[in-house]
């Protein structure tokens, strides 16, 4: 939010105690946006400040602002602008006549439009399992940037040869950036006895996880997950959802998607290296194709 209001005092600000309406973003400082001492600001001033005798802002003169509200879409990396919110900015009246402001979707930003309709818990279902329990999807994934779908067989020597090496990264990755990503276990096993959960005594699963009868299907109904062939063949399941919405023809799968718009960013199957030499299998990462934040987490035994 970069105030123009005219008057300090009108400023709602991000911590105002008593405020009727506290301000929703995270917000530029009033005297850093408007000017103090003489001096102009970064902001923009409107024409009554102006006309005041208060010099145009910074930002104000560089994207040529003349009116509000202004919609600014910038490059998060270096700045860039990408979008004008004159683009995209609908403006209505009801028959109140009260202004009404909304997105054209066929011209905001996509990944807005994606997480605009977009729920987690649309997605994997209402709860995960954790270690303290089932929890609501949303709280566990609540913050990440990015959420790694893991669609895996414990019984799976291909997936239980991959699971170290993603648990000791995600592990690296977490201990320098909490936030970064959590990997979501989407269980294919074809037994409930074989699954391992995330709360069972012994050797539980590592990561949150879909229970195991939202990803493979109950009483006759269709899972969210992916179902292994003899799920299909010897127990007649359908395939899950989003087993059909991905494709996956065998397990281990990893998708590291964005965590907004459940946008995949990144695809196992382009950075996950297989080798199978006699009876030993292994299941490493090419250190130049895993996702950028991974990369300083890679163990040195995980690198292909």
């Amino acid at each position: 939010y970069i105030p123009a209001e005219v008057q300090a005092e009108s400023f709602r600000g991000v911590t105002t105690q008593d405020a009727e309406r506290p301000q929703l973003f995270a917000s530029m400082p009033w005297e850093t946006s408007q000017g103090s001492g003489g001096k102009a600001g970064l902001g923009f001033a409107r024409k009554k400040a102006v006309q005041e005798g208060r010099p145009q802002g910074a930002l104000g003169e560089k994207f040529g602002v003349k009116s509000l509200p202004k919609l600014i879409v910038l490059d998060g990396k270096n700045g860039r602008k990408l979008l004008d919110g004159d683009n995209f900015v609908v403006e209505t009246e009801d028959s109140a006549k009260n202004v009404i402001f909304s997105f054209n979707d066929d011209l905001a930003p996509e990944t807005w439009v994606a997480a605009k309709n977009f729920s987690w818990s649309g997605m994997l279902g209402p709860s995960l399992q954790t270690l303290d329990g089932l929890k609501p999807t949303e709280d566990v994934l609540k913050g990440k940037k990015q959420v790694a779908l893991f669609f895996a067989d414990i019984k799976c020597p291909f997936c239980s040869a991959f699971e170290p090496n993603l648990q000791a990264t995600i592990q690296n990755l977490k201990a320098k950036d909490p936030s970064d990503t959590e990997v979501v276990y989407i269980p294919a096993e074809v037994q409930a006895e074989s699954f391992r959960g995330a709360t069972n005594d012994g050797t539980p699963q590592p990561f949150p996880c879909m229970p195991w009868e939202t990803s493979q299907g109950s009483d006759g109904k269709p899972g969210l997950g992916f179902v292994r062939k003899k799920g299909r063949e010897q127990f007649g399941r359908v395939q899950g959802a989003l087993g059909e919405r991905f494709g996956i023809g065998a397990v281990p799968r990893l998708y590291v998607c964005d965590a907004i718009s459940g946008k995949v960013q990144y695809e196992g199957e382009k950075f996950i290296v297989e080798k199978e030499e006699g009876d030993v299998i292994s299941m490493t990462f090419d250190a130049e194709e895993v996702p950028p934040s991974w990369k300083e987490s890679l163990p040195k035994t995980a690198v292909a």
